[in-house]
């Protein structure tokens, strides 16, 4: 559980100043954290790019499997 502290930093992404208690934290970097907007942001942003390199799964079905000829 983090510690409740009054300590105001910047978040890594957008620079807002919020709570320390209040960023989400890199597991390889957890000197730096971001506030939970840009965390959501991230988020989606890295989900584009791993269907960008790998169609979702039901992409990847073929048609035949479910509609035999």
């Amino acid at each position: 559980m983090p510690a409740i502290t009054d300590e105001l930093v910047a978040c890594y992404c957008c620079g807002s100043p919020i709570d320390a208690s209040n960023l989400v934290r890199f597991d390889r970097h957890p000197q730096d954290g971001v506030c939970i907007g840009c965390a959501g942001w991230l988020y989606k942003r890295g989900q584009a790019s791993v269907h960008q390199t790998r169609p979702p799964f039901w992409r990847r079905l073929s048609h035949k499997r479910f509609h035999p000829a």
